[in-house]
């Protein structure tokens, strides 16, 4: 090959032509343009750059304020919408009760002397209320005898995995309220609200009267006070044994107390329904007689003069080593008169 022949000169063109990168010539060629633009005093016009994706541009929000767009208030749902509906004992308890336990604990059963009795009247709701115990609604006496965990005559009633267990444990923990009465009005509750604690005397006969005696009738009657002036005879001139007939004898308050008639009708209301005759404990060493001589008897063996806490009859009412579990609560009222009786000797 020649380097005199055209082809040649040709073919070498073309190869550095083809050598040269191309933004290397688009560079040559920019930078020419603006070198004539800087002889000819011309300003070059300002690059329009497009701005960086990742990068805002001036004045834009930040993304995160960008992509956050105001929404909508949630939609307030109304109170309790979501809440299960607490049971009621009229509605749902009552019947509930009726047929699980009436047949033992109804007038005619045979727990109809015991502490709980249901007889179909509004006075059962406060009858019942002496078993439940909000704060700890699963330890209530009410469903321990039913599921049986504890001792009960009529052995076990409701299964814990029951839904009659389960009612009941809801109406329990949402605080035993009356519920409406079968006609649609509200059950009328003749002592406080449901869920407040109660004496546990409830039981106590209304023949236990306290050992404070009521002034006579006369003394405050306004005929028993004269005018000023009037010849009218005064209290004070009447015979003393009217006086002494208007009120009954009393009881004093320091004076200790006698097993007839309060604590022996304490006992009778409360021990009769296992400790009677016919009961389940008839046969033990203890049993309740309507006669309060008999039932002294049969109570004597079982205490310690001067020494309730040491007498088997105060331990077992209060629930120490009894089948039954605590006849009386610590700091009940019928427990209280059974210590201070034993321990007056």
């Amino acid at each position: 090959m020649r380097l005199a022949d055209p082809g040649t000169w040709t073919l070498l063109a073309c190869a550095l032509v083809l050598a040269v990168p191309a933004p290397a010539r688009a560079q040559s060629q920019e930078e020419k343009r603006r070198q004539l633009q800087e002889r000819l005093g011309i300003k070059p016009p300002p690059t329009q750059a497009a701005p960086d994706a990742g990068v805002p541009g001036p004045g834009a929000p930040p993304p995160a304020e960008a992509a956050r767009t105001p929404a909508a208030p949630p939609a307030r749902t109304p109170a309790g919408a979501n809440r299960p509906r607490v049971p009621g004992f009229e509605e749902d308890i009552r019947p509930l009760l009726e047929k699980e336990c009436k047949s033992c604990h109804g007038p005619e059963g045979m727990a109809a002397r015991s502490r709980w009795v249901l007889r179909g009247e509004p006075a059962d709701y406060e009858a019942t209320l002496r078993f439940v115990q909000p704060a700890t609604a699963a330890q209530s006496p009410l469903l321990k005898k039913g599921a049986g965990t504890t001792f009960h005559g009529g052995k076990k009633v409701l299964a814990v995995e029951s839904a009659g267990y389960g009612t009941l444990l809801r109406w329990i923990e949402g605080g035993a309220p009356p519920g409406k009465a079968r006609g649609g009005a509200p059950a009328a509750v003749a002592s406080a609200s449901p869920g407040v604690p109660r004496p546990t005397h409830d039981s106590a006969p209304a023949s236990a009267h306290p050992s404070g005696s009521p002034a006579p009738i006369t003394s405050t009657t306004p005929a028993a006070t004269p005018a000023p002036g009037a010849s009218t005879p005064t209290v004070s001139n009447l015979a003393p044994s009217a006086s002494a007939s208007a009120a009954p004898p009393s009881e004093d308050a320091s004076a200790a107390p006698r097993f007839a008639p309060r604590v022996h009708e304490a006992l009778l209301a409360d021990c009769s329904s296992c400790h009677a005759s016919d009961g389940m404990a008839g046969a033990g060493r203890y049993v309740t007689h309507a006669d309060p001589e008999q039932h002294l008897r049969s109570v004597a063996p079982l205490v310690v003069p001067g020494s309730a806490a040491t007498s088997i009859l105060f331990q077992r009412a209060r629930g120490d080593a009894h089948p039954g579990g605590a006849v009386w609560s610590p700091g009940s009222a019928q427990l209280a008169l059974l210590g201070q009786w034993i321990d007056a000797g």
